[in-house]
């Protein structure tokens, strides 16, 4: 199973129909904050689309580590931020809102193991 192929298609597929609903069963003041998770989740979900995808190459082992961290860290950051979104304006479960802006650091803490991965393991110039 190559869990960050399988989680970028899961997230790819659930922001789209989070975009429509949002376009079509959300009150129209709220359709812009509801959009800005179905963005973040389309574009994190892309992210582990490339992790899965570059599964298949040769990789260093402690990159795909790094690699594996970010994906955790990814995943958590969207169910954080995207989902208690998606449970406040579509369910109207306010209690975990204060959980979201904890989703935005964990996204920034998944890329901040990919900044930290690019030094590590950056490509060295070929002659």
């Amino acid at each position: 199973m190559n869990l960050p192929l399988l989680l970028g298609a899961f997230f790819g597929l659930t922001a789209v129909a989070a975009g429509a609903y949002a376009n079509h069963g959300v009150d129209p003041d709220d359709v812009e904050k509801v959009m800005l998770a179905v963005r973040s989740q389309q574009l994190h979900g892309m992210v582990m689309l490339v992790f899965g995808f570059s599964s298949y190459a040769p990789l260093p082992n402690g990159l795909r580590t790094k690699m594996k961290i970010s994906t955790g860290l990814l995943t958590l950051g969207i169910l954080l931020f995207s989902g208690v979104i998606f449970l406040k304006y579509f369910l109207g479960f306010m209690a975990l809102g204060f959980l979201v802006p904890f989703g935005g650091v964990t996204i920034m803490l998944g890329w901040l193991v990919l900044i930290w991965a690019g030094f590590v393991h950056g490509v060295k110039a070929r002659d």
